[in-house]
């Protein structure tokens, strides 16, 4: 190989690790929500994405 294609080489490397830097940070990110889902679902809290369901009440004739 010559210079110039190491270099290009590096480059490529240098490129590579910047992504894969950038997939990491977002899967931390991903981890992060789904532990404080975990966590709410095992307090018992109510889950913000679970639709709201009214009772059925008898229709009002007037």
């Amino acid at each position: 190989m010559n210079l110039e294609q190491l270099l290009a080489r590096a480059q490529e490397i240098e490129t590579a690790i910047l992504n894969i830097t950038s997939q990491l940070n977002a899967l931390h990110g991903h981890k992060a929500e789904t532990l404080h889902w975990i966590q709410r679902v095992q307090e018992g809290a109510p889950v913000e994405n679970t639709p709201q369901v009214e009772p059925p009440q008898e229709p009002v004739v007037e």
